[in-house]
């Protein structure tokens, strides 16, 4: 089901009714589709209208709030890789002739999809497996960036994969309209992890202050723990940024001895 989501979800298909002054059809399918996500109306709303700001405001905007990068981590860090530079930098994207098409090729494009994709093929190939990927069919993908913005959805989620589907899969399927996700185990992995909120797990490789003032991860963790679960992910990746240098490390090191075995001069026989 990879990739579900990004290419037949309906992204964007409110801002294509806002940009087109159709309000009455926008707040009964912002209604209908706040019930399928189970979220309110508003949040649909405030993404349609998001989507209507040019991209440059959207940028200028970081600029003012100043809150990129992320406070716990370090400037030093940031100019060695340039990383203001590149968050603050515009990319030009093709044109389109709808919110819905434009949202679907960003999310087909997005870097954080490439690494996922890349991760998971990695996580797969120890267990001798070959993933596949139905939904980023290249013909599928094309059929749905050409496909008119009227015809994604008239108010149900998903709505041109049920029909699509319909005398195929069981309708007890196609009338799902839960969808599982793994916030709960997150959270309980987390909090198992990081008992009381303490930072010491977050330091195994010894290596993660070069790129993390402890202070303000220690006030991020605190939050998280204090009920602000959406910085589960901020928490998650602190974890796994160590985990990462702390076994790079080591791949180093057993390298740099396996190289100072080989180059022991033998003594001559005199």
């Amino acid at each position: 089901g990879e990739g579900g989501d990004q290419i037949v979800d309906e992204w964007g298909f409110h801002a294509d009714l806002l940009s087109r002054f159709r309000l009455r059809e926008l707040i009964t399918k912002a209604r209908s589709f706040a019930a399928e996500y189970k979220n309110s109306m508003l949040d649909h709303l405030r993404l349609a209208v998001l989507r209507l700001v040019p991209e440059r405001w959207l940028y200028l905007r970081r600029r003012i709030l100043k809150n990129v990068p992320p406070s716990w981590v370090k400037e030093e860090a940031c100019a060695r890789l340039g990383f203001k530079e590149k968050i603050f930098r515009s990319h030009p994207k093709p044109r389109f002739h709808s919110h819905c098409q434009s949202f679907t090729y960003e999310q087909i494009t997005n870097p954080y999809g490439t690494l996922k994709l890349e991760l998971e093929e990695r996580v797969f190939a120890k267990f001798s497996l070959e993933m596949r990927y139905p939904f980023y069919d290249s013909r599928l993908v094309e059929f749905m960036l050409a496909l008119p913005w009227q015809e994604r959805s008239s108010g149900e989620r998903k709505e041109i994969l049920r029909t699509a589907l319909r005398g195929i899969v069981p309708d007890m399927i196609l009338a799902r309209r839960d969808k599982g996700d793994h916030t709960s185990e997150t959270d309980r992995g987390l909090s198992f992890f990081c008992a009381g909120g303490n930072l010491e797990p977050f330091n195994q490789s010894g290596l993660i202050s070069r790129y993390v003032r402890f202070n303000e991860a220690q006030k991020l963790v605190t939050r998280y723990f204090k009920g602000e679960k959406d910085l589960r992910f901020n928490v998650w990746f602190l974890i796994t940024v160590d985990r990462w240098l702390k076994q790079f490390n080591q791949g180093v090191q057993h390298e740099r001895k396996e190289k100072s075995e080989k180059e022991v001069p033998v003594s001559k026989s005199h």
